[in-house]
């Protein structure tokens, strides 16, 4: 019996080696919701449902739900402008929305919005849900917050000017950006108050903006030349553009490594959104391949031999 359970152990840790090296490049899909000036998308969940805002004839920015090429408005009742920027598994929003003197998010779960503001802020900015409900966001002062089963905890980066949670795991890990002394912009890792920070070398401003159950880790860096994304995971940093752009700008990963975000191919900020796919580099697949017939000769020659 141990032996079985070994050999399947180990065909599965060969296949979990091809399967890291899976998301090498991507293929994108871009999208607009009709009619819109500007189209930005900021989380994407594990059904490929994805989020964020849109603006138009009407100068009002407007939250969405896009689900199977399908636009779906989020709005919350009597605000002005709202932004819906995260989204989990069981298609739970969150977001922003201006009005009433203030700025406070919400939580949107079958058709019924929840509102929340961190006591004494006069701006909260949900950006991120988990699957517990666990929400993150930003507050009007420079700090971020998390929101667990209705209490809001405040925390910064240490010595930061400014901290910025974008989103959260369901292990509850952080990540976001915070300014230095020297206004600079760094991406922050927050395991249970532990911050790592994440860094380009050569790069001034980053911003990590989405994570996902495994880790990886997405967000965008500026330099010359435009707004970049990139992609970390296991101590390395892959960046990417979409083809043509000017600037590419990562926000959500989803667990199958899918990406949202938004770009424009000049400086004249007229966003799109976009999708990216990861797809197999030709290596990654033979090796997937050579895995997947391994694991069957490995698991064949056990039950020949008896093993249980």
């Amino acid at each position: 019996m141990k032996c079985a359970v070994a050999l399947t152990f180990l065909a599965l840790g060969l296949l979990g080696l091809a399967s890291a090296a899976w998301a090498d490049s991507f293929a994108f899909s871009t999208f607009d919701v009709p009619g819109a000036s500007i189209t930005e998308a900021f989380g994407v969940n594990d059904a490929e449902q994805i989020v964020g805002r849109y603006s138009g004839a009407d100068t009002v920015t407007h939250g969405f739900l896009y689900t199977n090429s399908t636009f779906t408005p989020v709005n919350v009742p009597g605000a002005g402008d709202t932004h819906a920027k995260g989204i989990n598994d069981v298609a739970q929003i969150v977001g922003s929305f201006s009005g009433f003197s203030m700025t406070a998010s919400f939580i949107y779960d079958g058709g019924n919005f929840t509102i929340i503001n961190m006591p004494g802020s006069l701006a909260t900015s949900a950006t991120g849900i988990n699957n517990s409900g666990q929400v993150v966001g930003t507050l009007g002062d420079g700090r971020s917050f998390l929101y667990t089963n209705g209490t809001f905890t405040s925390f910064y980066v240490p010595n930061a000017t400014g901290t910025a949670a974008f989103d959260i795991n369901d292990s509850g890990q952080i990540v976001g950006g915070f300014v230095d002394a020297n206004g600079h912009g760094h991406g922050f890792l927050d395991t249970g108050g532990m911050f790592t920070i994440l860094d380009i070398p050569g790069i001034t401003d980053l911003e990590a903006t989405g994570i996902n159950d495994t880790g990886q880790i997405v967000g965008w860096f500026f330099d010359t030349g435009g707004s970049h994304s990139f992609l970390y995971f296991n101590g390395a940093y892959t960046t990417f553009d979409l083809p043509g752009a000017y600037h590419t700008e990562a926000f959500g990963i989803n667990n199958a490594g899918q990406i949202v975000g938004r770009y424009t191919t000049s400086q004249n900020l007229q966003y799109r959104g976009f999708l990216a796919t990861p797809v197999p580099e030709p290596a990654s697949f033979w090796m997937l391949a050579f895995v997947g017939v391994l694991g069957v000769l490995i698991l064949g020659t056990a039950s020949q031999a008896g093993i249980r």
